[in-house]
């Protein structure tokens, strides 16, 4: 269970809610149906937020390359307002972090 959190802005509060939302209800609604994370299903998130890891179980999530997708939208826009025709999208790495939610297949 998370007591309290303390976000920087209104932003931060809504995601924090809803990893909040996601964890306590989908988790909770799965004990009370009997149905075991991750044995019998699997949960995961996106963006993975700190809290994503303080909860039981600790939440599996994909991260975003937050940084290197604001540079490469910097560029982009830079190239859009120079009429370069070299002003393309660009596909970033995310990352998996496999925490307890999600089943591990051998």
């Amino acid at each position: 269970m998370i007591a309290s959190i303390s976000p920087n802005n209104d932003r931060v509060a809504d995601r924090i809610q809803g990893v909040k939302y996601a964890v306590q209800e989908h988790a909770g609604v799965a004990r009370q149906m009997v149905i075991l994370v991750p044995e019998d299903v699997s949960i995961t998130g996106f963006d993975d937020l700190n809290i994503a890891a303080a909860d039981s179980p600790a939440l599996t999530t994909v991260r975003l390359p937050h940084l290197a997708m604001g540079k490469a939208a910097a560029e982009i826009l830079l190239k859009l307002i120079r009429k370069d025709p070299n002003a393309e999208s660009v596909e970033l790495k995310t990352e998996i972090f496999q925490r307890q939610s999600l089943k591990r297949f051998s």
